[in-house]
Protein backbone atom coordinates (compact mmCIF):
# COMPACT_ATOMS: atom_id res chain seq x y z
CA UNK A 1 0.00 0.00 0.00
CA UNK A 2 1.26 3.44 -0.75
CA UNK A 3 0.55 5.12 2.50
CA UNK A 4 2.58 1.98 4.27
CA UNK A 5 5.52 2.54 2.08
CA UNK A 6 5.13 6.36 2.92
CA UNK A 7 5.36 5.46 6.56
CA UNK A 8 8.32 3.23 6.40
CA UNK A 9 10.45 5.49 3.93
CA UNK A 10 10.25 8.25 6.09
CA UNK A 11 11.14 6.41 9.14
CA UNK A 12 14.25 5.12 6.87
CA UNK A 13 15.32 8.16 5.68
CA UNK A 14 15.22 9.65 9.64
CA UNK A 15 16.25 6.44 11.14
CA UNK A 16 19.92 8.31 12.78
CA UNK A 17 17.64 11.14 13.94
CA UNK A 18 14.80 9.35 14.93
CA UNK A 19 17.40 6.51 17.07
CA UNK A 20 19.56 9.87 18.79
CA UNK A 21 15.59 11.69 19.31
CA UNK A 22 15.99 12.27 22.99
CA UNK A 23 19.26 14.47 22.59
CA UNK A 24 17.95 16.52 19.39
CA UNK A 25 16.70 19.97 19.83
CA UNK A 26 12.96 20.60 20.65
CA UNK A 27 11.82 22.05 16.99
CA UNK A 28 13.75 18.87 15.34
CA UNK A 29 11.74 16.46 18.00
CA UNK A 30 8.66 17.91 17.28
CA UNK A 31 9.00 17.92 12.92
CA UNK A 32 9.78 14.02 13.48
CA UNK A 33 6.94 13.26 15.64
CA UNK A 34 4.54 15.43 13.94
CA UNK A 35 5.84 13.88 10.17
CA UNK A 36 5.78 10.47 11.77
CA UNK A 37 1.99 10.78 13.29
CA UNK A 38 0.83 12.88 9.96
CA UNK A 39 2.35 9.83 7.69
CA UNK A 40 0.92 6.65 10.05
CA UNK A 41 -2.40 8.51 10.42
CA UNK A 42 -2.59 8.74 6.47
CA UNK A 43 -2.56 4.93 6.31
CA UNK A 44 -4.46 4.33 9.15
CA UNK A 45 -6.53 7.19 11.42
CA UNK A 46 -6.61 5.10 14.28
CA UNK A 47 -3.20 4.21 14.71
CA UNK A 48 -0.74 5.52 16.83
CA UNK A 49 3.02 4.96 17.93
CA UNK A 50 5.57 4.50 20.34
CA UNK A 51 9.08 4.83 20.69
CA UNK A 52 11.09 3.13 23.58
CA UNK A 53 14.87 3.95 23.84
CA UNK A 54 16.87 2.00 26.29
CA UNK A 55 19.05 2.35 28.82
CA UNK A 56 22.46 0.05 27.87
CA UNK A 57 23.70 1.26 24.42
CA UNK A 58 23.95 -2.99 23.61
CA UNK A 59 20.07 -2.75 23.47
CA UNK A 60 17.97 -1.34 20.37
CA UNK A 61 15.46 1.39 20.60
CA UNK A 62 12.31 -0.18 19.76
CA UNK A 63 8.93 1.26 17.56
CA UNK A 64 4.98 0.17 18.51
CA UNK A 65 2.58 0.36 16.54
CA UNK A 66 -0.84 0.11 18.49
CA UNK A 67 -4.45 0.40 18.09
CA UNK A 68 -4.84 1.63 21.18
CA UNK A 69 -6.85 -1.10 21.92
CA UNK A 70 -9.68 -1.30 19.50
CA UNK A 71 -9.80 -4.77 17.67
CA UNK A 72 -11.51 -2.86 14.53
CA UNK A 73 -7.89 -1.99 13.40
CA UNK A 74 -5.20 -4.89 14.89
CA UNK A 75 -5.78 -5.61 10.94
CA UNK A 76 -3.96 -2.56 10.22
CA UNK A 77 -1.09 -2.78 12.92
CA UNK A 78 -0.58 -6.56 11.43
CA UNK A 79 -0.75 -5.39 8.19
CA UNK A 80 1.75 -2.50 8.76
CA UNK A 81 4.17 -4.45 11.01
CA UNK A 82 4.82 -7.11 8.35
CA UNK A 83 5.41 -4.49 5.41
CA UNK A 84 8.07 -2.72 7.73
CA UNK A 85 11.81 -3.28 6.60
CA UNK A 86 14.52 -5.10 7.68
CA UNK A 87 16.41 -3.09 10.06
CA UNK A 88 19.10 -3.89 12.13
CA UNK A 89 18.89 -1.15 15.18
CA UNK A 90 15.72 -1.24 15.96
CA UNK A 91 13.22 -3.31 16.93
CA UNK A 92 9.60 -3.03 15.22
CA UNK A 93 6.51 -4.90 17.16
CA UNK A 94 3.11 -4.75 16.69
CA UNK A 95 0.99 -3.96 19.65
CA UNK A 96 1.57 -2.85 23.42
CA UNK A 97 3.04 -6.26 24.59
CA UNK A 98 2.84 -7.77 27.82
CA UNK A 99 5.31 -6.44 30.74
CA UNK A 100 8.56 -8.39 31.50
CA UNK A 101 9.03 -7.36 34.96
CA UNK A 102 7.18 -10.66 36.14
CA UNK A 103 9.82 -11.97 38.32
CA UNK A 104 10.21 -8.90 40.32
CA UNK A 105 6.48 -9.06 40.65
CA UNK A 106 6.93 -12.39 42.09
CA UNK A 107 9.65 -11.58 44.53
CA UNK A 108 7.19 -8.27 45.75
CA UNK A 109 9.70 -5.80 44.26
CA UNK A 110 7.46 -4.26 41.33
CA UNK A 111 7.13 -0.82 41.38
CA UNK A 112 3.60 0.77 42.07
CA UNK A 113 0.82 2.13 40.28
CA UNK A 114 -0.39 5.60 41.46
CA UNK A 115 -3.61 6.83 40.19
CA UNK A 116 -4.50 9.92 42.63
CA UNK A 117 -5.13 8.64 45.45
CA UNK A 118 -5.34 4.75 44.64
CA UNK A 119 -1.65 3.12 45.08
CA UNK A 120 -1.60 -0.45 43.68
CA UNK A 121 0.58 -3.01 43.12
CA UNK A 122 0.42 -5.96 40.77
CA UNK A 123 1.97 -8.60 43.37
CA UNK A 124 -0.45 -7.42 46.26
CA UNK A 125 -3.34 -8.58 43.40
CA UNK A 126 -4.97 -11.80 42.69
CA UNK A 127 -8.01 -13.09 40.92
CA UNK A 128 -10.25 -16.12 40.13
CA UNK A 129 -12.23 -17.10 37.12
CA UNK A 130 -15.95 -16.79 37.47
CA UNK A 131 -18.04 -19.49 35.60
CA UNK A 132 -14.97 -22.02 35.11
CA UNK A 133 -16.88 -24.19 33.46
CA UNK A 134 -18.47 -21.95 30.90
CA UNK A 135 -16.69 -22.30 27.56
CA UNK A 136 -17.09 -18.67 26.01
CA UNK A 137 -13.81 -17.66 24.16
CA UNK A 138 -13.02 -14.78 27.09
CA UNK A 139 -12.35 -14.74 30.40
CA UNK A 140 -14.27 -13.66 32.99
CA UNK A 141 -12.51 -12.94 36.32
CA UNK A 142 -12.70 -11.57 39.50
CA UNK A 143 -9.87 -9.25 40.69
CA UNK A 144 -9.32 -9.37 44.71
CA UNK A 145 -7.97 -5.95 46.53
CA UNK A 146 -6.70 -6.11 49.95
CA UNK A 147 -7.77 -2.82 50.34
CA UNK A 148 -11.38 -2.93 48.09
CA UNK A 149 -13.10 -1.72 50.72
CA UNK A 150 -10.83 1.41 51.11
CA UNK A 151 -11.10 2.00 47.52
CA UNK A 152 -14.52 0.68 46.60
CA UNK A 153 -16.35 3.48 46.04
CA UNK A 154 -13.38 5.40 43.69
CA UNK A 155 -14.57 6.18 40.89
CA UNK A 156 -11.14 5.32 39.48
CA UNK A 157 -10.44 2.44 40.81
CA UNK A 158 -11.53 -0.13 37.99
CA UNK A 159 -9.82 1.95 35.51
CA UNK A 160 -6.81 1.49 37.64
CA UNK A 161 -7.27 -2.25 37.61
CA UNK A 162 -7.90 -2.06 33.54
CA UNK A 163 -4.50 -0.26 33.05
CA UNK A 164 -2.82 -2.71 35.40
CA UNK A 165 -4.00 -5.85 33.20
CA UNK A 166 -3.51 -3.88 29.72
CA UNK A 167 0.29 -3.79 31.13
CA UNK A 168 -0.26 -7.65 32.21
CA UNK A 169 -1.54 -8.64 29.15
CA UNK A 170 -0.47 -6.41 26.57
CA UNK A 171 -3.32 -4.50 24.12
CA UNK A 172 -4.23 -7.64 21.53
CA UNK A 173 -4.90 -10.53 24.42
CA UNK A 174 -6.15 -7.93 26.87
CA UNK A 175 -9.46 -7.52 24.16
CA UNK A 176 -9.20 -10.96 22.53
CA UNK A 177 -8.60 -13.13 25.72
CA UNK A 178 -10.91 -11.00 28.38
CA UNK A 179 -14.19 -10.20 28.91
CA UNK A 180 -15.59 -9.50 32.09
CA UNK A 181 -14.10 -8.01 35.49
CA UNK A 182 -15.31 -8.09 39.15
CA UNK A 183 -13.75 -6.08 41.63
CA UNK A 184 -13.91 -7.51 45.39
CA UNK A 185 -12.27 -7.92 48.78
CA UNK A 186 -9.27 -10.08 49.09
CA UNK A 187 -10.96 -13.16 51.00
CA UNK A 188 -8.88 -14.27 54.15
CA UNK A 189 -8.22 -18.07 52.77
CA UNK A 190 -6.82 -17.10 49.80
CA UNK A 191 -5.81 -20.74 48.44
CA UNK A 192 -7.80 -21.00 45.77
CA UNK A 193 -6.86 -17.87 44.01
CA UNK A 194 -4.32 -17.33 41.79
CA UNK A 195 -1.80 -14.17 41.33
CA UNK A 196 -2.90 -11.80 38.63
CA UNK A 197 0.54 -11.54 36.84
CA UNK A 198 0.30 -15.26 36.40
CA UNK A 199 -2.96 -14.16 34.26
CA UNK A 200 -1.49 -15.01 31.18
CA UNK A 201 -0.38 -17.97 32.04
CA UNK A 202 -3.66 -18.86 32.62
CA UNK A 203 -4.64 -17.97 29.45
CA UNK A 204 -2.77 -19.66 27.72
CA UNK A 205 -3.38 -22.62 29.75
CA UNK A 206 -7.53 -22.14 29.47
CA UNK A 207 -6.67 -22.03 25.57
CA UNK A 208 -4.00 -24.66 24.97
CA UNK A 209 -7.24 -27.00 26.85
CA UNK A 210 -9.60 -25.34 24.40
CA UNK A 211 -7.45 -26.89 21.16
CA UNK A 212 -6.83 -29.95 22.56
CA UNK A 213 -10.74 -30.65 23.19
CA UNK A 214 -11.75 -28.90 19.46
Amino acid sequence: MKTTTSFWNYFITNQKTITNLQNEPDTTYQKINTQLEKKLKNYCHHLDYLLFFPKKKTEKPQIIITANGNPLYFSYVENLVKAAPKLKNWQIKAFVQPSSKIEKMKQGLDEPYVFCDVVLKSSDLKFTQLNSNDQKKKLDIVVYLKDYTIYCENQILLEAIFMILYDLLGEKSMVEDLNFVQLGQMPEDQSNLIHLYELQWYIDKINFEKRIKT
